[in-house]
């Protein structure tokens, strides 16, 4: 499970994470250089994230590291020591460093260290602790997934998951994209024991919700006089070689279209990206 969370994290964060990174840390460049992120000395440390921050004069260089934590580790201060001090050998640069924690409530975990003449701090930040409107009313598909995590208030959780995928199925992007959107959100909605809900929600609210004929990429193919017939998707091999969770997803959208009966199954075939075939084989399945 963990690797599903970073794998959201990584695809995630230079929509989400270096914004939010950069206000809270006033970091005025917008120039991200990437650099190796092995650590490797008598040990080897491995950062989530690392970014050489240039500037037009080189002396404001700097070194941004990030790391995210779902769980409370009571040593967070002694690692982060360690990485400071290993990257700051490495690259002989000011290293600022941020920890987003993305587990409930608000991180116990302690953020300095005091020892006789050393003194060492880094950035700890609570997801939780961030208003729920600050994400949720966002136009990105990256932002809009992180309003899971963040403080409902008094909001009941049900209305707040309703309201975010409201939000996703009204969003100006692909199918693909929308697939893929809600795919994450229901990966990061177990952080918050929140996953039985977003996966009931997802037909009521977003896929029965959805008229395709009103997707206006769907409009632009049929005015360009894109052919209705069979789409150029996978086959059925592949369709079953596709993420669990996005297969999932496609099949329940494939499931809606076929129930509310506006769209051929060839229609149907070209918007999902698949086969007329593997549209009729779901088709022989009982709703």
């Amino acid at each position: 499970m963990a690797n599903e969370y970073d794998k959201i994290i990584k695809e995630n964060i230079e929509a989400v994470f270096i914004p939010l990174t950069k206000k809270l840390l006033h970091i005025e460049s917008n120039d991200f250089e990437d650099i190796s992120t092995n650590l490797h000395r008598t040990i080897e440390r491995f950062p989530d994230f690392l970014k050489r921050v240039r500037h037009s004069e080189s002396f404001r260089d700097f070194i941004l590291h990030i790391e995210f934590q779902s769980t409370d580790d009571p040593q967070m201060q002694l690692r982060m020591f360690e990485y400071h001090a290993l990257l700051a050998r490495k690259f002989q640069i000011p290293i600022l460093q941020q920890v987003f924690y993305l587990g409930p409530g608000i991180s116990k975990m302690k953020n300095s260290l005091d020892y006789n003449n050393l003194s060492y701090k880094f950035e700890l930040l609570s997801i939780q602790s961030i208003p729920l409107d600050e994400y949720m009313n966002s136009k990105i598909p990256e932002e809009i997934i992180l309003s899971i995590l963040c403080n409902f208030g008094n909001l009941d959780p049900e209305k707040v998951v309703k309201n975010i995928i409201s939000r996703i199925s009204e969003l100006d992007i692909s199918l693909r994209e929308k697939q893929k959107t809600v795919n994450q959100l229901e990966i990061l909605s177990k952080l918050r024991n929140l996953d039985s809900i977003v996966e009931s929600l997802i037909n009521k609210v977003m896929i029965l919700n959805l008229d395709i004929k009103d997707d206006i990429r769907f409009k632009k193919g049929f005015l360009e006089g894109e052919a209705k017939g069979e789409a150029k998707g996978e086959a059925i091999g592949e369709a079953k070689g596709e993420a669990k969770g996005e297969i999932k997803i496609k099949n329940k959208m494939i499931k809606a279209l076929l129930k509310k009966g506006k769209l051929s199954i060839e229609e149907i075939a070209e918007v999902a990206e698949v086969t007329v075939e593997y549209v009729m084989e779901i088709s022989l399945n009982p709703f």
